[in-house]
């Protein structure tokens, strides 16, 4: 839905190659990939701490990325990932505080 322009100016700065091995590195981080038939369908980044400075419980998970690839579309492939975002984070955060 956005611009290619827009969406190439994002991608430049936030998801390069340096930038994801970054993420991928750090365990505050939580990747979900979602894959149909072998084919990379979307997918969600969980981030633990430096939560916006809007959220009052600093302790909070973040759901920082979520994508669902255009050819996913209206597959019900989104509610599912989400599904599947908010469980884990259930459990992380019984982990965490009990």
């Amino acid at each position: 839905a956005n611009p290619e322009e827009r969406m190439n100016s994002f991608l430049e700065a936030h998801i390069s190659v340096g930038n994801m091995q970054e993420e991928l590195r750090d365990p505050q981080n939580h990747f979900f990939l979602l894959m149909v038939d072998k084919s990379w369908a979307g997918y969600a980044k969980i981030r633990e701490a430096r939560v916006p400075d809007c959220v009052v419980d600093k302790n909070a998970l973040e759901i920082e990325r979520f994508y669902i690839h255009q050819d996913f579309h209206a597959k019900g492939l989104g509610s599912t990932l989400m599904a599947h975002c908010i469980d884990w984070s259930i459990k992380k955060v019984i982990q965490l505080y009990g």
